[in-house]
C-alpha cells in the first residue's frame, strides 16, 4: 500500500505541472542539466552504525514550468553509497520547486523543496516516499554549492534515508 501512495503522490506531482507545461509551452531550448557531487551525513542510527559519511552524487533537469509563481521545476535523480555500489544504495528521486534571489545569473542564491521516492537496495529492497528541501548559491554561470535536508519513511528494516547533503556542481 505504502508503495502505491508513493507513486500516487508522484504522479499527481507530475500531473500537476501539465497545465502549466501546456500554458507555457515546455521550452527545452532553456532547460539545463546539472551534476553534483558531494557527501550525504545520516540522521538515522542503522545508516550511520554502517558509516557516518556517504557518497552522493545527483543529476538534475531543471525546466521553467512550474506551479508556483517566480519558480522552476527540477527533476532530480541521485545515487547514495557506503561502499561504491556494491550493497546499501539508495536512489532518491525528487520532482522539486526552486525559486532564486538576487542579482544575475552566475551569482544568485536559490532554495527548494520537494517530494519523490527513495529506492533502496538495503536487505530487504524497498521503494519510500521521501522529502527534500534545500539551499544552493551559484559561482559564475557553471558553478553552484548545494546543501539540502532529506528525510524518508522507514523500510521493512526499520532504517530511513534521513540525512543531510552537501554538493558541489556544475551546469551544462
Amino acid at each position: 500500500m505504502k508503495r502505491l501512495l508513493t507513486l500516487s503522490a508522484l504522479g499527481a506531482a507530475c500531473a500537476l505541472t501539465l497545465p502549466a507545461t501546456a500554458q507555457n509551452g515546455l521550452d527545452l531550448e532553456s532547460s539545463r542539466i546539472s551534476v553534483r557531487v558531494g557527501a550525504f551525513f545520516p540522521f538515522d542510527a542503522e545508516l550511520r552504525n554502517l558509516d557516518t559519511i556517504w557518497f552522493q552524487a545527483g543529476l538534475d533537469f531543471e525546466f521553467s514550468a512550474s506551479l508556483f509563481r517566480n519558480a522552476v521545476t527540477v527533476i532530480s535523480a541521485d545515487w547514495m553509497s557506503r561502499v561504491s555500489g556494491a550493497r546499501d544504495n539508495a536512489f532518491p528521486i525528487f520532482f522539486s520547486q526552486r525559486w532564486y534571489s538576487g542579482g544575475d545569473e552566475g551569482g544568485r542564491t536559490y532554495w527548494h523543496a520537494g517530494i519523490g521516492a527513495a529506492v533502496t537496495d538495503f536487505q530487504p529492497a524497498d521503494l519510500l516516499f521521501a522529502a527534500r528541501a534545500g539551499v544552493g548559491r551559484e559561482f559564475g554561470e557553471r558553478m553552484f554549492v548545494e546543501g539540502n535536508v532529506m528525510w524518508s519513511d522507514e523500510d521493512k528494516g526499520g532504517r530511513s534515508v534521513t540525512g543531510a547533503s552537501a554538493f558541489v556542481g556544475f551546469r551544462f
